[in-house]
């Protein structure tokens, strides 16, 4: 009998300090059960169901190290980063199959027209390579199961026919294809064929993500977890494991927030090298989505007191703005122009007619009228998106629960201060300010956008906005509500880690669940 209760107490004190492992087990055991239930009971052929059984073995294997990676005791948050990132954005790049997300065809085919020129193949840049324009078993917006079916291919080219192919015309700022294109280089020079070559293009946008990510983590003086819980929401890490070019916008827009937010915490003297870093992140971002431009105008509140004089910091904060201003003019004034149609009346995409230059200076009434009513009507379905509710490809939702979770955490991350620096972690109310207005002017220019781009004269709200053009501001939005009041002495970031392993493993459960 001791013997037997010895044994009792060793195991009950095992469970008590392994309760994050034995919680796991029982949650990844009953889906996967789940899923085992279902595919015994349809008809798929074998290939699918040991593609989806790997998928999901593959991830339970992966959240459990991340599990014994979260009692480390040299933990850290740009090393908890680092491993969950690219361990499930790895999973998500291929669980998601090609064009299911957002106008990721048009990325694809603009991404190899500049891979031409990463190539030096600059006199025929609308040729392909045959088996690189097949898009055979692939459904646009759609993950459906028949593109596996594609890694049957062969691996390599076993033919280099070339075929003429009218690609999308250049967007005006082909710095932020770079990642994508430079994978699809790597892959002709291997002379890969689609799927592998697909994927390189996609591996490389999803590591440019991830080194973005993490080097906002480590730039930010404070709220390293409102970075960190961004971008492993259900769309940021769907959006960084595709061609698409949301990768790039979010995640340039969280290092410039988060170099803002070190340039207006800090006491030190202003440097020259810390302004010019500002600017280029104001150049590139600003082309790439006119309507993130007013990060820039953040530098106006880092504290005067930083530099010698008021000129001095009037010229600084004036250089970042400007300098986004003059890349914007530089890539985009074209495009500015073609989109406003001056005088003549606009034909908008589905043959309708859109709001021209005159329109504008005519109606802005009704212009404000418009705006006044998409966001009292539609401001809720903007979050929703955000967290889930639409995820391209699959035909249902995020469940409400796992929005939830993830906006709990978001809320969290947002209110938790450590009260030894308290008083170093929130901004001024002047700050806050700042950080309101900029949000304010990034929705206004959203749906202004909109309004120019998708909008039909005759319409009575702002059509095309959608939530996940918020999702390079959300940790402006989740600063303005830290401050003094909500501090804490416990760490919660290892709590934060852990429920996110739960919540990541639950959304490639739910991707093979629906598409195998």
């Amino acid at each position: 009998m001791t013997k037997i209760t010895k044994i009792l107490d060793t195991i009950l004190n095992w469970c008590k300090t392994h309760k994050r492992e034995i919680s796991f087990a029982f949650t990844a055991f009953f889906l996967f059960i789940l899923y085992i239930s279902k595919i015994l009971k349809n008809s798929n052929e074998a290939y699918f169901k040991i593609i989806g059984c790997s998928t999901l073995f593959v991830a339970i294997v992966l959240s459990f190290y991340l599990i014994y990676f979260s009692r480390k005791s040299n933990f850290s948050l740009p090393k908890a980063w680092l491993v969950m990132a690219l361990g499930f954005g790895l999973i998500r790049l291929f669980i998601i199959t090609p064009f299911s997300v957002w106008d990721e065809y048009g990325h694809y085919e603009i991404s190899y027209r500049y891979s031409d020129f990463l190539l030096f193949k600059f006199k025929s840049p609308h040729l392909m390579d045959k088996n690189h324009a097949d898009y055979s078993n692939l459904d646009i917006q759609n993950n459906n199961k028949t593109a596996f079916l594609r890694y049957k291919d062969p691996f390599f080219l076993k033919e280099t026919e070339k075929v003429n192919k009218e690609r999308i015309p250049s967007t005006p700022n082909p710095v932020q294809y770079i990642p994508q294109a430079l994978g699809i280089a790597i892959g002709r020079l291997l002379h890969l064929n689609f799927m592998p070559l697909f994927l390189l293009g996609r591996l490389l946008n999803l590591l440019f993500y991830i080194f973005c990510i993490w080097l906002a983590i480590k730039a930010i003086p404070f709220g390293k977890l409102i970075i960190f819980a961004c971008g492993l929401l259900p769309l940021t890490l769907q959006q960084a494991a595709s061609l698409s070019l949301d990768a790039y916008i979010i995640a340039v827009s969280f290092v410039f927030f988060a170099y803002l937010i070190k340039a207006m915490a800090d006491d030190e003297p202003a440097t020259l090298k810390e302004i010019i870093i500002l600017c280029v992140f104001s150049i590139l971002i600003s082309p790439s989505k006119l309507i993130y431009w007013p990060l820039s105008l953040l530098a106006f509140f880092i504290p005067q007191k930083r530099f010698e004089t008021k000129k001095d910091w009037f010229f600084s904060a004036f250089a970042v703005a400007v300098s986004g201003l003059l890349s914007i003019l530089a890539f985009s004034l074209p495009s500015i122009i073609s989109q406003s149609g001056g005088a003549e009346t606009k034909i908008l995409y589905n043959g309708e007619i859109g709001w021209s230059l005159a329109d504008i200076i005519h109606n802005p009434g009704k212009i404000i009228n418009m705006a006044l009513w998409t966001l009292r009507y539609t401001w809720a379905d903007w979050i929703s998106q955000a967290f889930g509710s639409i995820i391209m490809g699959l035909p249902q939702e995020v469940p409400v629960w796992c929005r939830q979770m993830h906006l709990y955490i978001l809320v969290i991350s947002a209110l938790v201060c450590y009260t030894a620096n308290s008083e170093h972690e929130v901004l001024t109310k002047l700050q806050k300010f700042g950080v309101a207005i900029v949000i304010l002017f990034v929705v206004a220019m959203a749906m202004f956008g909109e309004l120019v781009i998708w909008t039909p004269l005759n319409a009575n709200s702002i059509e095309g906005v959608q939530g996940r053009y918020f999702l390079p501001i959300f940790p402006l939005i989740l600063f303005l509500f830290r401050n003094r009041i909500f501090v804490t002495t416990r760490n919660v970031e290892k709590a934060v880690f852990v429920t996110e392993i739960f919540l990541q493993f639950y959304l490639v459960f739910m991707s093979v669940n629906l598409t195998l």
